[in-house]
């Protein structure tokens, strides 16, 4: 079974949130990193580098939302997400991959001050 490890309000967000669509096994382990969990000599074992979310499953460790949810989309194809999608002639297909990529990025360059709300 995969494990997502992960703080809520970051870029945790959208893999949670493909491996709840997904309807694909997995356990989710909280990173408090107000607490400093991301910092822990456990984690870092993970990822040296602290950062959050990491996806874990047998000898294969990711880290950053931009591996994990290609990866995801690739393992888990076939959803209720993508049918729709293609049901109501998305005429991007894979389009909200991209934006679930992007999301993440666009929430930390905002949290930096570089973007102002109404980008979000």
């Amino acid at each position: 079974m995969i494990s997502l490890h992960c703080d809520p309000g970051n870029a945790s967000m959208a893999p949670h949130v493909l491996l709840r669509e997904r309807d694909a096994p997995f356990e989710l382990e909280l990173i408090d990193r107000a607490e400093g969990a991301h910092k822990s000599p456990v984690y870092l074992k993970l990822t040296p580098s602290g950062l959050v979310p990491v996806l874990r499953g047998g000898d294969l460790v990711l880290h950053e939302a931009a591996a994990i949810v290609p990866h995801l989309a690739g393992t888990y194809p076939r959803a209720a997400l993508d049918s729709a999608l293609a049901s109501h002639g998305d005429p991007w297909p894979g389009s909200y991959r991209q934006r679930m990529l992007e999301r993440p990025a666009a929430q930390r360059a905002f949290a930096a001050g570089h973007l102002s709300q109404r980008w979000l």
